[in-house]
């Protein structure tokens, strides 16, 4: 069984190879029918062309799943949440919170299987993590969390899309269509970690994301362009200037609460850089070296410095001196549902 290639995406086909008998070969493909003809109802003007071929590879023996394996892979798929879970209760037609299953694999050792968990709010979000666990864990599976994007709620009051939208207005003549979308995205990132930030996603035209048949408008990338150096233009100096000190102001507060922890706990901060064999050509991204080493046991935020990712490789500094105890203990972890090498690195 495969299918999919990204988790935060939805599936577009899956292969399954299944053993029947040659007596149960007729009764299996008119239950195929029946459930694609149910498909097609219940997806009927959202997802057409929803299809199940049934294709006969000739005769054979092969190895197949145990019951009670088989019975778990089963259990599993039809009691993982999947699709919308809640739609929001603030702003009519927004989804949420939703997961779905981007990627599925069984090979002889194992079941694998990636869901994409999204929400606005966080607590909803974190429920339907744990929901998930809690299943994978009752079967016996292994449970981890890579690349998880923060809640970025809606706010009522932005004096920065206040702003945006009255550029647009005397560019265009018309007033902009300002929603909120259900989607994971990189504002949540600093929105989380930069109290009161102000933030506005904005971008061109695309059609079909995160599926093979991505397309993106080059005109629309033009006039995205322009707006937004108009709107940056327009943002006055003493804005910029207040939005400076808050930050500097923020950054002071964050620099001394971690100095004062320091002090208290009697930590002395060594640096033990290490080496890791995986970087840009394997879609490393610093979030997921974050990601990974933060859900090691024993390591928390505060012990991961800087991060550097090459294109074969990438590099990592551990804090607080737990760097030499960490490669003795791991010499690979997963990365981004990739196996790579750790080691310390020689030059350190």
């Amino acid at each position: 069984m495969t299918g999919g290639q990204k988790d935060n995406a939805i599936t577009r086909e899956a292969v399954c190879d299944i053993l029947v008998s040659k007596e149960e070969m007729d009764a299996v493909k008119a239950y195929a029918s029946k459930v694609e003809k149910g498909l097609r109802e219940e997806y009927d003007g959202s997802d057409k062309g929803i299809s199940i071929q049934i294709t006969e590879a000739g005769h054979e023996s092969a190895k197949v799943l145990h019951p009670t394996s088989r019975e778990k892979v089963l259990f599993y798929l039809m009691e993982v949440p999947f699709g919308i879970q809640k739609m929001s209760a603030n702003i009519e037609g927004l989804v949420e919170t939703s997961t779905n299953i981007g990627i599925v694999s069984l090979s002889e050792d194992e079941f694998f299987a990636s869901s994409g968990v999204r929400s606005s709010v966080e607590a909803a979000r974190n429920a339907l993590s744990d929901k998930i666990q809690y299943l994978t864990e009752f079967l016996g599976g292994e449970y981890e969390i890579q690349g998880a994007y923060p809640a970025w709620e809606y706010r009522k009051e932005s004096p920065l899309r206040d702003k945006m939208v009255e550029v647009y207005e005397t560019m265009y003549g018309q007033k902009p269509e300002v929603v909120a979308i259900h989607a994971g995205l990189e504002c949540g990132l600093f929105y989380k970690k930069i109290d009161g930030l102000d933030c506005v996603s904005l971008g061109p035209d695309m059609k079909d994301i995160h599926t093979s048949e991505e397309v993106l408008d080059i005109a629309s990338t033009e006039r995205v362009w322009k707006y937004l150096v108009k709107v940056l233009e327009e943002l006055k100096i003493d804005d910029i200037a207040k939005g400076k000190i808050k930050f500097e102001k923020k950054s002071k507060e964050v620099l001394k609460n971690r100095k004062n922890k320091m002090i208290e706990k009697n930590i002395h901060s060594e640096v033990t850089k290490i080496y890791i064999n995986a970087g840009k050509k394997k879609k490393i991204r610093v979030i997921d070296i974050v990601g990974a080493f933060s859900n090691l046991p024993g390591i928390n935020n505060e012990d991961i410095g800087v991060v550097e990712v090459q294109d074969l490789c990438s590099y990592v500094d551990i804090l607080n001196y737990k760097g030499e105890e960490l490669v003795k203990k791991y010499k690979e972890i997963s990365i981004k549902k990739k196996i790579v090498k750790l080691r310390k690195d020689r030059q350190s």
